[in-house]
């Protein structure tokens, strides 16, 4: 079943969706991976695991890589302004493992309908809480929907990340 939920900001539509698991999907949500990282974390963090965490997701290093890391992801919309991806959330069932809004398109909700729309189909699944390892840059958004701090920072292959959770069962 594929799930369409519209946002609406001012006069322009924003559909989320899930993500198709194709060529197409893929590519265009490690582009936006890749730059949404490298405008807001990249040079806040270690840069040797800056480069690691890019070259995950560059399809010209390895296209089968990135794929698997992709396909890992047992819940994933993504937001579409016309054709184009300019948002996506990916996780488990009980964990967000990656959000990302295009640096041109931050604060004009659509991070927020990805967290609603993920957090409506962990619950689908029984889930009770949802585990997030936020980027500093990110904890501020969390906080605002409810998140709370889990435990102190952590290292996390070269990254420092606040743990978070919700509660939401």
């Amino acid at each position: 079943m594929n799930i369409f939920r519209i946002l609406k900001i001012g006069i322009m539509t924003i559909r989320v969706r899930r993500y198709k698991y194709n060529e197409d999907d893929m590519i265009a949500c490690s582009r936006l991976t890749r730059n949404t990282y490298k405008a807001f974390c990249f040079d806040y963090e270690n840069k040797e695991a800056s480069i690691r965490y890019m070259d995950m997701y560059d399809t010209d290093k390895d296209i089968d890589f990135t794929r698997k890391i992709m396909n890992m992801s047992k819940i994933f919309f993504v937001a579409c302004d016309g054709g184009q991806i300019v948002g996506l959330v990916r996780g488990g069932i009980d964990r967000i493992r990656g959000l990302y809004v295009d640096k041109d398109r931050q604060g004009e909700g659509i991070g927020r309908k990805l967290v609603e729309v993920f957090e409506k189909e962990v619950m689908k699944h029984g889930a009770k809480v949802i585990k997030i390892r936020a980027s500093l840059y990110s904890v501020n958004f969390y906080k605002k929907r409810g998140y709370k701090k889990s435990t102190g920072l952590r290292l996390m292959g070269g990254s420092i990340v606040q743990p978070m959770k919700k509660v939401i069962g």
